[in-house]
């Protein structure tokens, strides 16, 4: 699910089974969502101050 050398500390954390004891830990699906918003995210604030003039 993680590619290791773009992630390595989360894809540490997951393999560990940290989040399994979660009573609210719902699979991949939810993780992945959300993960993938975050990233999302980061993306767009990257590409908008990339556009900014310098100041």
């Amino acid at each position: 699910m993680l590619d290791p050398q773009t992630y390595p500390a989360l894809s540490a954390m997951m393999g560990s089974g940290m989040l399994r004891e979660s009573e609210d830990w719902i699979e991949d699906g939810d993780f992945r969502f959300g993960l993938d918003l975050l990233l999302d995210g980061i993306e767009a604030l990257i590409a908008r101050r990339a556009h900014q003039p310098d100041g």
